[in-house]
């Protein structure tokens, strides 16, 4: 087994949370102890600490333990520990009663008493760092059907059908959660990357055959919709999965197959807005916003292509006597730098083709969609 290289974190400051809790630290630990190399006999704090700072390789329960205590840390920062608040409301558990607990050992405890909150947790975190999404509209604002064991194992059937249909895939499995008005579903399936050779060795160890090797990791997209504006957005590798998720929830979810297949449904954007003489980034008091990068093409064909690259793009053409020009051309991709008061780094929103859009989506979503739809950026 090839050593892995591991994201770090303060690994003492999280176990030191558990001072007093010590018992749910050593159910985490207890199942790994006869599987790691040289792990304490007696186990506390301080000997876990020494054990994490020379922990042994080429281990796979290792591998484990601290992949477990890793996502259990990404649930006790701020952002983490909200997650977990939402999926214990979600799964109607209840491991700290008197709201006694730290973030870090409420985490560990649901990952080792209640896994299924656990990875609902994770599932929530995971979505909102999803930052590439595809956007279509519905024929109307629609309500889902109602969200129930019998809806998700449908819609898992119905993604089952059409990823085997495309790639022979035929693994999937759904999770749903609300966040107010909006449902999210997160699709884990199967992807087949390109096999890699192996040796296939004969009894005597030489000249042995070559075969690839075939593996099928999972991978995990995210769909969002908004009943209130009928509208779906995705978060998948490629087309095809894109069109297989928003008709198999069409069909399952809204009964209407052809729900986000309407004339229009995948033009989205309204980058064209950037070129009227009086647009402006209206903005709250202490937010800015500024126009980061464009990307091109005059005529009929997208080809030959120009590309602005600056903190102000609208300044640079001003200053070059670029305007009128750029007016006649068209739109491929824009880029806005938003910068919420109170916040310290701004985000860069990218929007491309006709339905695209990327950002970071950790804190202030509403925010960022509120700015778009003023500026008159969505059709």
């Amino acid at each position: 087994m090839a050593t892995i290289k591991h994201r770090r974190f303060n690994k003492h400051s999280f176990l030191d949370k558990f001072l007093g809790c010590e018992p749910i630290l050593y159910d985490f630990f207890a199942p790994f102890a006869d599987q790691l190399p040289g792990f304490p006999a007696e186990i506390s704090i301080e000997s876990i600490k020494t054990y994490l700072e020379s922990p042994p390789t080429d281990c796979e329960a290792y591998e484990q333990l601290y992949e477990g205590l890793q996502m259990a840390y990404d649930l006790s920062d701020p952002r983490g520990h909200e997650a977990l608040v939402d999926a214990i409301e979600i799964t109607g558990v209840n491991p700290d009663p008197d709201h006694q607990l730290h973030a870090e050992v409420l985490a560990l405890k649901c990952l080792i008493h209640h896994k299924e909150t656990f990875q609902v947790a994770i599932d929530i975190l995971r979505f909102e760092k999803a930052e590439k999404f595809a956007i279509f509209k519905g024929k109307e604002p629609k309500a889902l059907a109602p969200l129930t064991a019998e809806l998700e194992l449908a819609f898992a059937d119905e993604l089952r059908a059409l990823f085997r249909s495309i790639k022979g895939d035929t693994r999937v499995r759904v999770r749903i959660f609300k966040d107010g008005d909006v449902t999210n579903f997160v699709v884990y399936h199967e992807v087949r990357p390109k096999a890699e050779l192996i040796f296939e060795s004969n009894a005597s160890g030489v000249n042995g055959s070559i075969s690839p090797l075939i593996y099928r990791p999972a991978r995990q997209d995210f769909i969002s919709y908004m009943p209130n504006l009928g509208r779906i957005e995705i978060d998948a590798a490629n087309e095809k999965d894109v069109t297989a998720m928003r008709r198999a929830l069409g069909k399952v979810c809204l009964e209407d197959e052809e729900f986000f297949e309407g004339e229009g449904a995948n033009r989205v954007h309204n980058l064209g807005i950037l070129k009227s003489p009086d647009f402006s980034f209206t903005l709250n008091d202490g937010d800015q916003a500024s126009l980061t990068f464009l990307d091109v093409s005059h005529g009929a064909s997208a080809k030959p292509r120009i590309t602005y690259r600056d903190y102000d793009v609208f300044s640079v053409l001003r200053d070059y006597s670029h305007l009128e020009r750029f007016r006649e051309g068209n739109i491929h991709e824009a880029k806005i730098k938003v910068t919420l008061a109170g916040e310290s780094r701004g985000r860069t929103v990218r929007l491309y083709g006709t339905n695209k859009i990327s950002f970071n989506r950790t804190r202030n979503v509403e925010a960022i969609y509120y700015y778009l739809e003023q500026w008159g950026l969505y059709s």
